[in-house]
């Protein structure tokens, strides 16, 4: 029996945030293919205004740390966790961690360039845990191994 097409989705959500087309594609891609729902943007700006429209929707936020406009990815990671302390964020930088700059608990730094296996196992593990294992994709799946 079909679902109607206004169910709600079951699949996992995630709002990427990069201002390079092709990493943005790229995670998109890579998140797409784990069964995660994916909606990107190309600032801090535009992704804390998606975030906004409905906190409760997502599972995982994916940001590169610089983006053009008046936020940051550091200033979208706090923004999230401030609204929900709980949600997996993954950061990705082209620069090393400044110990001295703080991100949320829930964060997770990855420096470019990173692999996709080291981007699907952190999206595995973020999802997992934020959505109650209600994943549709089995550990290492993916066509990108």
């Amino acid at each position: 029996m079909d679902q109607p097409t206004n169910a709600p989705s079951t699949l996992p959500r995630a709002l990427v945030v990069e201002d390079e087309d092709i990493v943005r594609e790229l995670v998109a891609l890579v998140l797409e293919d784990l069964g995660v729902e994916t909606v990107i943007t190309k600032s801090a700006d535009e992704g804390l205004a998606e975030f906004e429209k409905d906190p409760g929707a997502w599972d995982l936020v994916v940001t590169d740390v610089m983006t053009p406009g008046r936020r940051n990815g550091h200033d979208l990671a706090w923004a999230v966790a401030q609204a929900r302390p709980e949600l997996k964020i993954i950061v990705l930088s082209g620069y090393p961690r400044n110990p001295a700059k703080r991100y949320p608990d829930t964060a997770t730094y990855l420096v470019k360039p990173w692999s996709i296996p080291q981007l699907q196992r952190l999206v595995n593990t973020a999802v997992r845990r934020s959505s109650g294992d209600r994943s549709v994709f089995p550990e290492g799946a993916g066509r990108f191994e």
